[in-house]
């Protein structure tokens, strides 16, 4: 199979991703008949531009942990973070919690929180004489990622009276009523992780090779995997 070159998929995304965002006005309850100027430019406009942000960083940290992990049926959530993210949702939205920090909501504030703490204890347990092999971070991000989707099934299970509300979260949803908001919220992370990833490429391309002739490439593996780590 031949490769398609960079710039071609580029000169075919850009216009396929335009008429995706196009597409999405149509989708709704309202009729395009019906729709007005606050329901296109509030509503569904956001939530079309809303998609690309998101999708483009699962994409963005799914390569990451791909280089990172030499494996190419990695997924952003190989190291534990979507169980840390869904506790830590799950948890605030059981207990009711309504503050919002940055501009995010509770749940979306402690789900990102849930996915550092999360990555954090994988990237600890799987420390070897001060040395974080990559198999090893993969066992350990799984054994938190299966006890913390645990720990969710046992909170929904005790509150069953909010478990539609936990399940609406844990299914995800770009129905917000504020998108314009969320959209300024996911567009810096986006910028500031696909940017750090974009900084040590070479070196990410370089690990694939393998750790130790990496290190003779001349480049640091234990800083480069925390770095990618933290940016996935």
């Amino acid at each position: 199979m031949r490769r398609i070159p960079s710039g071609l998929a580029v000169l075919i995304l850009i216009p396929a991703a335009a008429g995706a965002v196009a597409l999405s006005l149509l989708a709704g309850d309202t009729r395009l008949e019906d729709l007005t100027r606050q329901i296109v430019l509030e509503y569904r406009l956001p939530r079309g531009v809303l998609a690309f942000p998101v999708g483009a960083s699962l994409g963005a940290s799914g390569v990451c942990f791909q280089g990172l992990f030499r494996n190419a049926l990695a997924d952003p959530y190989v190291v534990g973070v979507s169980g840390g993210a869904a506790l830590g949702a799950v948890g605030t939205i059981l207990l009711g919690l309504n503050a919002s920090v940055l501009g995010m909501a509770p749940a979306t504030g402690a789900a990102f929180l849930g996915a550092l703490v999360a990555a954090f204890l994988a990237w600890n347990l799987a420390r070897v004489g001060g040395r974080v092999p990559v198999t090893t971070l993969l066992l350990a991000g799984s054994a938190i990622g299966a006890f913390a989707g645990a720990l969710v099934s046992l909170l929904i299970l005790f509150h069953a009276p909010q478990w539609s509300e936990v399940m609406a979260w844990l299914m995800g949803s770009m129905a917000h009523p504020d998108p314009w908001a969320r959209v300024k919220v996911v567009l810096p992370c986006l910028v500031l992780s696909a940017g750090a990833m974009a900084v040590y490429a070479r070196d990410l391309n370089l690990l694939i090779l393998g750790e130790e002739p990496a290190q003779q490439l001349g480049v640091e593996t234990e800083r480069l995997k925390l770095v990618l780590l933290g940016a996935g």
